[in-house]
């Protein structure tokens, strides 16, 4: 069942001390978690209209959000990401797209005040028809590779997830990009 996760149960014995409990993403694992540095890194949209943490089911700082334009790529982006992956060892990259997004809306349009945006948007590829939610699910799965290339090529593997939250601030259309499989292609 996907859905809003709630907060998790404390352990009766030790208030301070969450029980562990699974994420709301099916395929995903859960690393063990003390309260230290996060585990999780979370690239999404900055138009996403539900909180990152409850869509995944997290507690707070257990992972870090970086937001920009509806999880296309850039060497920005990458920067951060590496950054925080080296920084804080983090395990589990999310790649976080969702419907109804008013930025690939907006690159849909034919205005000209579109076009700088279609046109990049068009140069990757990312057009599969004209719906944005179809578009958002390729602009994040492309995001997803190209982060997979560029994170492998600085010697960082973690898992990489790909999903959809829906209107309802449901998590959908997860895929798991594992990354010891990658790890190995390394070898």
């Amino acid at each position: 069942m996907h859905g809003v996760a709630m907060a998790a149960p404390r352990d009766l014995h030790s208030p301070t001390r969450l029980v562990p409990r699974s994420l709301a993403l099916p395929g995903v694992d859960r690393p063990a978690w003390s309260g230290g540095s996060p585990w999780g890194l979370v690239w999404c949209c900055a138009d996403l209209p539900h909180v990152p943490e409850q869509l995944l089911g997290t507690e707070p700082g257990e992972l870090l959000v970086l937001q920009g334009a509806a999880t296309l790529p850039s060497a920005s982006v990458t920067a951060d990401i590496v950054w925080a992956a080296r920084e804080h060892g983090i395990s589990h990259l999310f790649v976080l797209a969702h419907a109804g997004c008013r930025l690939l809306q907006h690159a849909l349009r034919d205005e000209s005040s579109a076009r700088l945006m279609s046109g990049h948007v068009g140069r990757l590829g990312l057009f599969a028809g004209h719906d944005v939610d179809a578009v958002s699910r390729t602009v994040a799965h492309h995001s997803a590779g190209s982060l997979r290339r560029d994170l492998t090529r600085h010697g960082l593997v973690p898992a990489i997830v790909t999903a959809f939250a829906d209107a309802r601030g449901h998590v959908v259309d997860v895929s798991v990009d594992r990354g010891p499989e990658a790890r190995a292609q390394l070898s």
